[in-house]
């Protein structure tokens, strides 16, 4: 089974009381994105999709959808081989949780034919699901959903952001170690080039970052210095030029009392901006040094 590449559990290490006056941002100032916005009204429960916050995952599922980094489908735990048009089928209704009419799914995802020969291709695609059909997908004459049976991890991160990036969110110890289970590392089907996806890789990406900064800056909050420089270097590593990470960073670093890392940092991000764009950083963060 899909699996993540590393952990924050691995970087993780409590606060040691040493060091470091540095005030890191909260967590109100990470402006969510306006597609977000209705389910942060939502104010979802810490208890995201049904699961105790210190189990994580899907277990409670029949069926589990892994979106993130790379498709996989398993169902009762074990990788079920799925073609790349039923793929696709069900990525599409993944991420239209409410469904799609029949007629607007294969419309969407075969929009180079004609309706009756797009119409064939997905009865294909639902054909090609075989067995496990009936567990990941209810389909009547006119409307196809996901089943709730099945898991998705991208929505999981959807619930997620909905919490974290809230105004005034202030996670418990155990929600940030329940949220630092989840894959905030990896994006949307990267390697994946379909046109009804382009806008859900972009809206998907941004929210991950804003989670990963606000990740970081709850960690930091609460000591957890290690992995709150996790989750801003892959911030970082996400975004290259993205700013507000490099800040999350110089940030962690000041208040962990590590001011030689915070200035190696600064001077390499502006290296970089300066040879890669002929920019320089903002004077925001050039002052965040100097005060500290």
């Amino acid at each position: 089974m899909y699996s993540h590449a590393r952990s924050f559990h691995d970087f993780d290490r409590p606060h040691n009381g040493s060091g470091g006056a540095a005030t890191l941002p909260r967590p109100d100032k990470v402006i969510p994105l306006p597609q977000v916005a209705a389910r942060m009204a939502a104010n979802a429960p810490a208890n995201l999709d049904g699961h105790d916050p210190e189990q994580g995952g899907f277990a409670a599922k029949a069926a589990n959808l892994r979106l993130l980094g790379a498709f996989q489908l398993s169902v009762a735990g074990h990788p079920v081989p799925v073609g790349l048009s039923a793929q696709r089928l069900l990525a599409l209704l993944a991420l239209h949780e409410e469904g799609l009419a029949r007629i607007t799914a294969a419309g969407l995802l075969w929009p180079s034919t004609t309706d009756a020969r797009a119409q064939a291709n997905l009865r294909t695609a639902l054909y090609r699901l075989g067995s496990s059909r009936a567990v990941v997908v209810e389909v009547t004459k006119k409307d196809l959903r996901l089943a709730p049976t099945v898991g998705v991890d991208a929505r999981q991160i959807n619930r997620l952001a909905s919490q974290l990036l809230a105004r005034d969110s202030s996670l418990s110890p155990r929600q940030l170690t329940w949220t630092m289970s989840c894959d905030l590392y990896h994006d949307l089907l990267p390697d994946w080039d379909e046109d009804w996806l382009r806008p859900e890789q972009q809206r998907f990406r941004h929210v991950r970052l804003h989670c990963l900064e606000a990740l970081g800056s709850q960690l930091a909050a609460n000591g957890r210095y290690g992995a709150a420089v996790d989750a801003a270097l892959a911030a970082v590593q996400a975004d290259p030029f993205r700013e507000t990470a490099h800040e999350l960073l110089i940030r962690v670093h000041l208040a962990e009392g590590n001011r030689n890392d915070a200035v190696r940092h600064y001077l390499g991000f502006r290296r970089k901006l300066r040879d890669e764009l002929g920019l320089e950083p903002s004077e925001r963060l050039g002052h965040l040094l100097r005060s500290a």
